[in-house]
């Protein structure tokens, strides 16, 4: 499923193409991919983006935003275009890890409470209060 979209922003309109983004309620899950910092081959990678155009792509005095938005992609990416993205892309990313943790930790919770629910069998605060007392 193509859920996120990669576009190109000139720096000059970054900050523009940031506020617009904000305002339209990507803002919390927006990131600004920076090749000075790092390879965005390599930190496209890290996101769980194995297969991009543009992470192979020269980029001169641009940056990449990465705005996952499922089901909203191809809106996410006429707002980046609107605003100034020399290149957009829609992406996959990698298999949810969650999906194989949650059962795990479904079953994990439920012997922990088992165990609470020992430790205050009725009866036990009258034990506690005894040793108090003496």
């Amino acid at each position: 499923m193509s859920d996120t979209l990669i576009a190109v922003i000139p720096r000059s309109r970054l900050s523009a193409t940031l506020t617009a983004f904000h305002r339209n309620g990507y803002g919390h899950v927006t990131r600004v991919l920076d090749p000075e910092r790092a390879p965005v081959a390599h930190q496209l990678g890290r996101a769980g983006v194995h297969e991009s155009r543009i992470a192979s792509a020269e980029l001169v005095d641009a940056v990449v935003l990465f705005v996952p938005a499922p089901k909203r992609t191809a809106d996410a990416a006429a707002l980046a275009v609107a605003h100034g993205a020399t290149d957009a892309e829609v992406v996959s990313c990698g298999t949810p890890v969650s999906a194989a943790v949650v059962p795990g930790l479904i079953s994990f919770a439920g012997h922990r409470r088992g165990r609470r629910s020992e430790r205050r069998a009725p009866g036990s605060a009258d034990v506690a209060a005894d040793l108090i007392a003496d």
